[in-house]
């Protein structure tokens, strides 16, 4: 039985109920067994408890033990259906956006602290994660509020870059512009997600030296970015012709995780066909077992701007800026902070 955990984020007015609906909708005529988790925040307020009444930072702790308690019943509601294929958890909003609505990552970094949480295994967790970009961002005419969604524009543009920001460092997350019609997007996103469970997203992935002056940085934090250690493993034994497996470990803040990856490369672009979870006796077996080719270490900074995801990634000698680039994303300009040193075949361009 595989089960995969796909959470909808995003800011006000998103889109995000539309989509969850067309989504029970495909699933169920695809005979998909499909678990909900609501929007723990929603349930809060329908339920008489108000932000405005109780605190946000109280609130903000109610949500995270909410979800937290909610997602481990789903997990468990799921590992019981032992005859299904495929068991699909779908969340509305995970347990990150809470850190969206919280002052700085120190309050965040408290409130996983008191509950024994890590950040790293709580993004881990996650095999999917679809980011909706609100409409007070991409098409500010159509934004609207809700008796439980009263942010004005400018409030839900804050919070729609600071939920982007909290969830950024995950190895699956896609966003998705709420510039065109719902229905197109609404397409689009599960066009994309029967590619995910079917193995078969490619991603043509740029990749040049950037300079790697810590000043070009320097505007990147804890509030605003991600930077995770990682260690890959390359295993010799298992690798073939066009694809290879490795292990990956990362850290971040103290905390562990790894994963098991086989990656398949064709004509310039990148899929992963198998990914999963392991844990460190795991990790270390299957080093021990099949003799690694080459590790390499180096550290990752993801962040995102202008709706674009970018991860630079730091060596010994040198830094690599990687991002996606698809029909969607043809204008991309490089961020003015940073600077190409080495690439001929590059087809972006600094802002100016």
């Amino acid at each position: 039985m595989r089960i995969i955990k796909i959470v909808l984020t995003g800011g006000p007015c998103a889109g995000k109920t539309a989509l969850l609906n067309a989504l029970k909708e495909y699933f169920k005529e695809k005979k998909i067994k499909l678990l909900i988790g609501s929007e723990t925040a929603t349930e809060l307020k329908l339920s008489g408890i108000s932000f405005e009444e109780v605190g946000a930072n109280l609130f903000q702790k109610m949500i995270l033990k909410g979800q937290c308690n909610k997602e481990l019943l789903l997990n468990m509601a799921a590992c019981s259906y032992k005859d299904e294929p495929l068991v699909i958890i779908l969340y509305d909003r995970g347990i990150l956006d809470n850190k969206a609505y919280l002052k700085s990552q120190e309050e965040f970094d408290k409130m996983l602290k008191e509950e024994a949480l890590s950040e790293l295994d709580i993004l881990e967790n996650y095999d999917l994660v679809i980011d909706l970009i609100s409409t007070a961002v991409c098409n500010p005419k159509k934004y609207q509020t809700t008796p439980v969604r009263n942010e004005d524009i400018n409030s839900a543009r804050l919070l729609d870059q600071k939920t982007s920001e909290a969830w950024i460092g995950h190895r699956n997350m896609k966003v998705f512009n709420s510039n065109i019609d719902l229905e197109q997007e609404t397409k689009l996103v599960i066009a994309f997600i029967k590619n995910f469970l079917n193995n078969n997203v490619s991603k043509k992935i740029e990749k040049f030296y950037v300079n790697n002056d810590p000043n070009c940085f320097k505007k990147y934090n804890d509030n605003n970015s991600k930077l995770i250690n990682v260690k890959e493993v390359f295993l010799d034994s298992l690798s073939g012709k066009d694809c290879c497996f490795l292990l990956k470990e990362k850290e971040y803040k103290g905390f562990k995780s790894y994963l098991l990856i086989v990656k398949k490369c064709e004509e310039e672009k990148e899929k992963i066909i198998y990914e999963k979870r392991i844990d460190e006796k795991a990790f270390l077996s299957l080093k021990k077992r099949y003799q690694p080719v080459f590790e390499e270490k180096y550290k990752e900074l993801s962040f995102i701007e202008d709706r674009q995801i970018y991860k630079v990634k730091f060596y010994k000698q040198n830094a690599v800026l990687e991002f996606e680039r698809n029909e969607l994303n043809e204008n991309l300009s490089i961020p003015n902070n940073i600077e190409i040193i080495d690439n001929p075949k590059i087809k972006v361009k600094n802002k100016k």
